[in-house]
């Protein structure tokens, strides 16, 4: 016999324009390449004409997925998702599935959603 559940899911959604997104990108990197030793400054240009063009190209879910979901948030959002992550780790909602998080990307003409799993820090 088919079993009916109601469930109800805490959804957080993050929603925030692609300038947003591309300001807090370009004062994160600015902040890492200020402090990089001599050393590591050829890498981390690499890395930045990388991530630059993927920022170009609207992969922001391999960006988010590549470890940079707090560099393209920023502070108080990264601190959302932060609480989130921590919150979901609680004994109450730990793999009942009750919790899901997005991130949507608004473009003007079109929205980027990034699910949960590809929010990587």
């Amino acid at each position: 016999m088919p079993k009916v559940e109601h469930l109800r899911i805490n959804r957080t959604v993050i929603t925030l324009k692609e300038d947003e997104v591309i300001k807090n990108f370009k004062e994160c990197y600015q902040g890492i390449l200020m402090e990089a030793d001599r050393e590591d400054m050829e890498q981390l240009s690499k890395s930045y004409w990388e991530d630059c063009m993927l920022v170009s190209k609207q992969k922001y879910d391999t960006l988010f997925r590549n470890g940079m979901s707090m560099m393209l948030l920023g502070d108080q959002l990264g601190q959302t998702v932060d609480r989130y992550f921590i919150d979901k780790k609680k004994p109450k909602h730990y793999d009942t599935g009750d919790m899901e998080l997005f991130v949507v990307i608004d473009c003007g003409d079109h929205c980027i959603t990034i699910k949960e799993e590809d929010v990587q820090y």
